[in-house]
This record gives structure tokens, sequence and C-alpha cells, in this order.
């Protein structure tokens, strides 16, 4: 069985959440959006160490600081 790997522009920001449910810094909304963009996605890990910037990030759209988050797609 292959399994495919899948890249996302995640803001740095969001990492707590993903990998610790830490709630602090990230919105109810955000929270919402997170989990719409990962559900059924699995073992996430941060592709390089150092952040960007981009104007535009695969779950909010909004420029930010950000890295890029592998995740294996579930079957």
């Amino acid at each position: 069985m292959k399994k495919e790997i899948f890249e996302f522009i995640c803001p740095i920001y969001f990492l707590d959440y993903i990998f610790n449910s830490e709630v602090d810094n990230v919105t109810d909304d955000e929270i919402d959006r997170i989990e719409d963009v990962l559900s059924g996605y699995s073992c996430f890990s941060v592709k390089e160490d150092e952040s960007f910037f981009t104007y535009q990030n695969d779950f909010n759209k909004f420029g930010c600081d950000c890295v890029v988050l592998t995740a294996l797609k579930n079957d």
C-alpha cells in the first residue's frame, strides 16, 4: 500500500494547536478551519525548521509567517 505525502502552507501560530492541542493563540473559527483542512490526514510534521513569510496560506488565505506542514492521507 502506497501512502501519499501532502504539503500545506501552514501559519506558525497554528502549530501549537496541531501538535499539542493548545488553544491559547487560536480562535474557535481558526480551530474549525484547521480541522476542516486537516481532516482525512495524519502523521503531521514540519518540513523545515525555518519559517517564511507568504501572502497566502492553505488555511485562512491571509499573509503571515508560515512553514511547510507535511501529512499522510488517510485511506
